[in-house]
């Protein structure tokens, strides 16, 4: 349990917690705290940029970790096939959710996935 900083001696006021008592409940709930730090202009875009470019460091991390072993490699390309079959599936569903009428010339998307046992998936394209 996280006490207020009054309990300790220290002045405070109801609502202000200091990072460290909110760190520690956090560990104290198993959990971790990850911050994200971003200008109050940036656009919904640049979020998305963001988190594509997190997804790659994190992935890039783990094929260093697994180096020259190839089990550990093979997992790796694994988790990478899977996260790619899983970003392609979503992104194709969000680029069918605008709803006007024909897409203008180029904004068509075309997407064509082997699954692991061979069989092809149909390309999926945006309509």
């Amino acid at each position: 349990m996280v006490r207020s900083q009054t309990e300790f001696g220290n002045e405070a006021k109801d609502g202000d917690l200091r990072l460290e008592d909110f760190q520690a409940y956090l560990i104290a709930l198993d959990y971790d705290m990850k911050s994200v730090i971003g200008k109050r202009e940036q656009s919904a875009f640049d979020e998305v940029k963001y988190h594509a470019f997190a997804i790659k460091r994190h992935l890039d991390h783990f094929a260093e970790l697994a180096g020259d072993d190839e089990p550990m490699g093979c997992g790796v390309l694994k988790a990478i096939g899977q996260t790619w079959y899983s970003l392609a599936q979503m992104l194709e569903d969000s680029a069918r959710k605008p709803k006007f009428g024909p897409k203008p010339a180029g904004a068509e998307i075309a997407v064509e996935m082997q699954e692991v046992n061979g069989k092809s998936v149909e390309p999926a394209a945006s309509r």
